[in-house]
């Protein structure tokens, strides 16, 4: 770590602790009104995307779009270039098979609970002039239905809006990003009356509506959003007093929206992909493990129920045309002039079983970080059930073939949460009483039989007998009990000049990893009081090292 990134961090923690329809319902097809049926407390949202089937992908499907021709890079220049009737033929052909009610049966069968299934404004409020075709939404209906029989909850995501929300294909439209301008909002939320009316009162199996996935700033106006998830959520409420409202984080990180509060039953979707930028693409396969792991931390910050809406087993962008119909991977540096960083081979197209035994090794050891580190809050849903041929991406192909966890909690590499110790830390170090202040390289200690290690994540509460902060345990001595430091999440920074307040007896503040005795000032306490904690220490009413255990 660098001393700036360094210096970032604890200005992080410091400012951390001091801010805070035009289509009609299918003909005898009713939902009976009843209470929301998940427990989003207490249970782990377990679930998978049925990606690419009402809502159409090139990667996922790329049959469909060489049907279609050249033209074709998204589902509106698929109907555009086809024309409607061939377009609603193609289309309804694929929707008629892609998924089934054995699909859902075998998605329950594997443990999951969830399915999260995209949809488009088009299918559900459909405008004067789009080429869209209809017909995706008596599917929908259909999968309720079965989804109800295999005892799996339901997520309708709208996942693509009027004017591309974020510019990609699977908003509908690829290029710019039209949404929230013209009457595109007042379009949306015509699309989400629709979608509550024909769906919010059957609590049973549809447990959330997502008003909108994906949109992405700066083209889309966070204000407008903030304005728009106000709506929504006033949308769904006039028709249902329980059904969850899923919002998307919209790239800014699930904290973004601590204190936005529309009302009830609110789950926020943040997705987590390392594998659409140059810099995540080339760390190692035990970096890629080491980034999952840490967005635990990320996901507890949030105030609200938290779900890894999407993510998936890839350790490359390199299945065909991922990055977009015709376009390259930046892994093997036929994308945007990327630099190449390896071959795609065996990844671009083809089969689970055919990848190379490396690849099989990190698919399953990286699905196993995330599975561990996603449900450190809510919960998960994949992306996605299956495709044609991307084996980096196929949930229904990895189960098979043993690359995802079957039971979801077996893990044949249980030590991958166990983060990286570096050997040279940056810390602020005063060698003597009353000595100047060092900003210096130094050694990273080793505990001691009764003594942790803690890699600190938020620091700065120096009005308060010593330096408390919180991190994460990363170390310990062999006497140390391993239920308590199993994966820990909270501990004091050590207060250089006094350290008999805090237990500490080693020199230094605001450096990146510290030393603690467990000994009787340390405290076990409940996840969830990790908050309430921090309150009291800002109100500097206690003092004291704490550490939070992790829920099993």
């Amino acid at each position: 770590m660098s001393p700036y990134s360094l210096l970032q961090k604890a200005a992080l923690g410091l400012s951390m602790l001091s801010a805070l329809s035009n289509a009609a319902p299918t003909q005898g097809f009713r939902l009976e009104a009843r209470d929301l049926s998940f427990d989003y407390n207490s249970q782990k949202v377990r679930g998978v995307n049925l990606g690419g089937w009402l809502v159409s992908e090139p990667w996922i499907t790329p049959s469909l779009y060489e049907r279609a021709g050249g033209g074709a890079v998204d589902e509106y220049t698929l109907c555009q270039t086809l024309g409607k009737d061939a377009a609603l033929s193609l289309l309804s052909a694929h929707w008629a098979s892609w998924i089934t009610a054995g699909d859902l049966s075998s998605i329950a069968a594997a443990g999951l609970n969830h399915v999260r299934i995209p949809i488009g404004y088009w299918s559900v409020a459909p405008l004067e002039g789009d080429p869209y075709v209809q017909g995706a939404l008596e599917y929908l209906d259909q999968a309720i239905g079965w989804a109800g029989g295999a005892g799996l909850k339901v997520i309708i995501d709208l996942h693509g809006g009027p004017g591309s929300q974020n510019g990609f294909d699977n908003s509908g439209r690829r290029g710019a990003v039209g949404w929230g301008g013209g009457d595109t909002v007042a379009q949306t939320l015509n699309a989400v009356r629709t979608l509550a009316e024909r769906y919010a009162s059957n609590t049973g199996v549809v447990t959330s509506i997502e008003l909108l996935n994906e949109p992405l700033p700066p083209g889309v106006n966070i204000d407008t959003l903030r304005q728009f998830y106000n709506d929504g959520f006033g949308t769904i409420r006039a028709v249902n007093g329980d059904t969850a409202v899923t919002l998307s984080d919209a790239f800014q990180g699930p904290s973004a929206w601590n204190g936005f509060t529309p009302g009830n039953n609110i789950i926020i979707d943040t997705h987590i992909y390392q594998v659409f930028d140059i810099g995540s693409l080339q760390q190692t396969p035990d970096g890629f493990f080491g980034t999952a792991c840490s967005k635990a931390g990320q996901l507890l910050q949030a105030d609200k129920w938290t779900i890894v809406g999407e993510w998936s087993g890839a350790l490359t962008d390199c299945a065909k045309w991922l990055n977009g119909k015709d376009r390259g991977a930046r892994y093997d540096g036929t994308f945007g002039g990327s630099p190449t960083i390896g071959s795609c081979a065996g990844k671009y197209s083809g089969s689970v079983a055919a990848l190379s035994n490396d690849d099989k090794y990190n698919i399953r050891r990286y699905i196993e970080a995330q599975l561990d580190a996603y449900e450190a809050r809510t919960g998960w849903v994949y992306w996605t059930w299956k495709t044609e041929g991307a084996p980096e991406w196929d949930m229904q192909q990895q189960l098979a073939g043993g690359l995802f966890p079957q039971p979801l909690t077996d893990r044949q590499y249980p030590n991958h949460m166990a983060p990286e110790v570096l050997k040279k830390q940056w810390a602020q170090v005063i060698e003597k009483v009353g000595g100047p202040v060092d900003y210096k390289e130094i050694d990273v200690a080793q505990p001691a039989p009764d003594e942790v290690l803690v890699d600190i994540k938020y620091s700065g509460l120096p009005l308060v007998g010593g330096h408390e902060g919180a991190g994460i345990v990363v170390a310990r001595g062999e006497l140390v009990d391993d239920d308590v430091c199993q994966i820990s999440e909270a501990a004091d920074e050590p207060l250089c000049l006094k350290p008999a307040l805090s237990g500490y007896t080693v020199d230094g503040t605001f450096q990146q990893y510290c030393i603690g005795q467990i000994k009787a000032p340390l405290k076990t306490v409940d996840l969830k009081e990790l908050s309430k904690i921090y309150d009291l220490m800002k109100e500097g009413k206690i003092t004291g090292r704490y550490v939070v255990k992790m829920p099993e």
